[in-house]
Parts: structure tokens; C-alpha cells; sequence
């Protein structure tokens, strides 16, 4: 029901650690598919902050997306200062 986020900037090869943001119940009865962009600041820590959804999809998804971005982690090792992000998270419905 979800598929792999689509990254641009510069956030190297992606997390290493990656939680799926849950579809609600409104998003699944409205059978909800698109792609959702969001901002971030990728800290040296390899963290997600100052999460932003740039363009909401509803149904009350906004928070399960920003939840799970905070559970995401990529290797510290090569980040040496903040980077600003931008991604795309696709919702695809399993038909």
C-alpha cells in the first residue's frame, strides 16, 4: 500500500532505517493514491527535522507521515552539516 520514497536533493542513498507511514481509515475508504512531497532538514545526526508536508493528501494522513519520518535514519557518516531535503512519498492501494 505504500511504495519507497522517491528522493531529491541531496540525501544521499536513502535511509538506512525506514518506517511506512500507515494509511488511515479515511485515506483507505477513499482509496487515496498520490504522491505527497515533503520538506525536511536532514541532520548530522542522521535524523529527519522540521518535517513539512509541502502537499497534504488528507484524510488525516499528514501526522502518520511525519511520525513515521521521525523514525527514519540515514548514516551520519557522510553527512558533515544539514542538508535541506525534499522527497516524494508515493501511496499506491495494493488492487
Amino acid at each position: 500500500m505504500f511504495g519507497a520514497p522517491i528522493l531529491a536533493g541531496n540525501a544521499g542513498n536513502g535511509p538506512v532505517r525506514m518506517v511506512r507511514p500507515q494509511y488511515t481509515k479515511a485515506a483507505l475508504n477513499a482509496h487515496y493514491e498520490g504522491q505527497v512531497k515533503v520538506n525536511f532538514i536532514l541532520g548530522t545526526d542522521g535524523m529527519a527535522h522540521s518535517i513539512e508536508i509541502v502537499n497534504s493528501p488528507g484524510y488525516g494522513m499528514d501526522q502518520n507521515i511525519i511520525e513515521a519520518m521521525k523514525q527514519w535514519l540515514w548514516d551520519s557518516v557522510f553527512i558533515h552539516e544539514d542538508q535541506k531535503v525534499t522527497i516524494k512519498i508515493v501511496f499506491k492501494l495494493d488492487h
